[in-house]
């Protein structure tokens, strides 16, 4: 198991858990971020080294990267909200599966039109997704 748990006043709090079947084969990343729109690269990132660690083609990692942007916008809103946004990535032989989750003191606002374009934006880039803005949560599959 690896953890990374940065925290202070300047930087975003990181917490990466990986565990290992074989030696350098990545199943599972977890990172919480501050629920805010400049926090979406900082997850965008971690897909990219994430994914890279598995035999995946560059298309899958782009595709899965900009599913995690759109699943960000969803779940942000139009400003975000004060409490933290949370990715969950999965990646087997078959393909990667996330979620992205926000956690909330008060909801975000979210404009029904935008939210409309973002579902529109995600489909593309995924097999199934599943949008539950009731409980501030996206889910979706990419598959190989």
């Amino acid at each position: 198991m690896c953890v990374l748990d940065r925290s202070d006043e300047v930087t975003t709090s990181v917490r990466v858990v990986a565990m290992w079947e074989q030696p350098a084969t990545l199943e599972r990343t977890d990172i919480s971020v501050r629920a805010e729109l400049r926090q979406v690269r900082v997850l965008r990132l971690v897909v990219a080294g994430a994914l890279s660690l598995h035999d995946l083609e560059m298309d899958v990692v782009d595709d899965v990267r900009s599913a995690v942007s759109e699943s960000c916008a969803l779940v942000l809103g139009d400003s975000g909200a004060p409490g933290r946004l949370t990715l969950t990535l999965h990646c087997d032989q078959s393909g990667v599966t996330a979620e992205v989750q926000g956690t909330f003191d008060t909801p975000p606002e979210r404009v029904p039109e935008d939210t409309m374009i973002s579902e529109r934006a995600l489909k593309p880039f995924v097999n199934h997704c599943e949008v539950d803005l009731a409980q501030d949560r996206v889910t979706f599959d990419r598959l190989v």
